[in-house]
């Protein structure tokens, strides 16, 4: 393409913009086309289809001014009416979800009061104080009121980029002239193409045929780096694996059980090993982009003897069983993961079985279900520090992926947050939360892995946005 990109993924394809999805792939080609109120950045957020936002004293009352003059890809400008349309679409509980996500915004927003203020501006205030709003508005796309009836025949947004052609493995998009900004994008077309052999994504970027592609194995970044033809860009992904431990019921009850399965493997080894060190070590359950993330807690350091010690403390001084269960995807090294602590905690008295699950769809509604044995292993993927928290942790509300964790003291720190309106305020109840996290261990925390991305040699200074994602603009 002369002043056109190709970018090549393991899937293409059009998917509803209001379903929550944390597929990267699909995320991509969405997030060119639409664009929601506000967009993440690494200190907080920007305007994007709001000019500018207010929220009260209470923490439950927030206003949006929106901008003047935004044209949508068929042509109609962006009213209050399309906004109020576009949040009543995502919160619905008729939308469905990915992975266990159905009804999540339905969850938060569900009883706020969603209004009109005039032409240009939006309220909208929830029924219970919730300073992190954002974190839900940055992910509910903004469409025409009139489009909803066909999100996926012919999806209308404001992005940067238009659909052109679904060809069923490409997606066309050209550029969207009328786009608010008033200045073109850098490219007249992006062509997503579908690619699942990863040695020829790596072939067709140094060959010049493509100019970015996703999914970049260890073993293809050694190349891509040895390469002139081709450049590798390496960022922190928002994930973090883990084995969530059941603590409703089990060994993985006793506080001192769970320590002991932190202590008891060494984690940079594993890094190492499995991921031939492309992750971070993870020392609670947030990465360094998470708001509340305390880079002066260490992870548990390898300590056999003191592991042992407490496993003795906690009555299993002549041996322990533990279960645990794993999918065979997402995360695809789950079994590997498995099988490296089960050889790690032989040297501690503990004998592993490990129970894999084939299905991932049915694992996630198993996992939601509390249905696991004594920990199952998860890639906990929200950005938001306020959604990862309080879906996974909050002892009073008993979240989708809540296993049973209490602490009377935490939930206190996680309602104050949602109440606390200045952000400073709020990181720093968020980093007590996170203290408090790594010291009671209700997960095992593994790592934080990196993304991997291939480049031409005219995208070398292309960065993906703060949430791991491919946005040309």
């Amino acid at each position: 393409m002369a002043n056109g990109l190709v970018i090549l993924q393991s899937q293409v394809g059009l998917t509803d913009p209001h379903v929550v999805n944390d597929n990267a792939d699909s995320l991509n080609i969405l997030n060119n086309l639409f664009e929601p109120l506000v967009q993440r950045t690494r200190d907080g957020f920007r305007p994007c289809l709001a000019r500018s936002w207010h929220v009260g004293e209470d923490a439950r009352t927030w206003e949006f001014a929106l901008r003047a003059g935004v044209k949508f890809h068929d042509g109609t400008t962006l009213t209050a009416e399309d906004v109020v349309a576009s949040l009543e679409r995502a919160r619905s509980p008729d939308v469905g979800g990915v992975l266990g996500t159905e009804g999540l915004f339905h969850g938060y927003l569900g009883a706020a009061v969603i209004a009109i203020v005039d032409r240009h501006a939006v309220r909208l205030v929830t029924a219970e104080p919730m300073a992190d709003v954002l974190d839900l508005i940055a992910s509910i796309p903004i469409l025409p009121a009139a489009a909803m009836g066909a999100v996926l025949e012919n999806p209308v947004g404001s992005g940067p980029y238009r659909l052109h052609d679904d060809a069923g493995r490409t997606v066309t998009m050209v550029a969207h002239g009328d786009h608010w900004q008033s200045r073109p994008p850098a490219f007249d077309r992006l062509a997503w193409k579908v690619e699942s052999n990863p040695a020829q994504r790596l072939r067709q970027l140094q060959l010049g045929e493509a100019d970015i592609v996703t999914g970049v194995s260890h073993e293809m970044g050694l190349c891509m780096e040895a390469d002139e033809r081709t450049r590798l860009r390496t960022a922190p992904s928002n994930v973090c694996t883990v084995f969530m431990c059941n603590l409703l019921q089990g060994v993985c009850t006793d506080t001192r059980v769970r320590q002991a399965l932190n202590y008891g493997f060494d984690q940079s080894l594993l890094i190492d090993r499995v991921t031939h060190g492309s992750a971070l070590p993870l020392a609670g359950p947030l990465t360094v982009k998470h708001t509340g993330h305390d880079p002066a807690v260490a992870p548990y350091p390898h300590d056999p003897g003191k592991a042992r010690a407490l496993l003795a403390e906690a009555g299993w001084s002549q041996g322990m069983s533990l279960v645990l269960d794993v999918p065979l995807e997402l995360p695809d090294e789950a079994v590997e993961l498995a099988s490296f602590l089960a050889q790690q905690y032989a040297h501690i008295g503990i004998e592993t079985e490990i129970a894999t699950h084939a299905d991932r769809p049915v694992y996630a509604q198993q996992v939601k279900a509390k249905a696991i044995h004594d920990a199952c292993c998860f890639d906990s993927s929200p950005i938001s520090t306020f959604r990862a928290l309080r879906e996974k942790f909050h002892g009073g509300l008993k979240g989708p992926w809540w296993l049973g964790y209490g602490n009377e003291s935490l939930d206190r720190n996680l309602n104050l947050a949602q109440a606390t309106v200045d952000p400073d305020r709020r990181r720093q109840l968020y980093r007590s939360a996170y203290r408090t996290l790594h010291a009671d261990a209700p997960w095992i925390y593994l790592y934080n892995q990196l993304d991997r991305w291939g480049l031409s040699p005219r995208l070398a200074d292309w960065q993906p946005t703060v949430d791991g994602l491919i946005f040309i603009a």
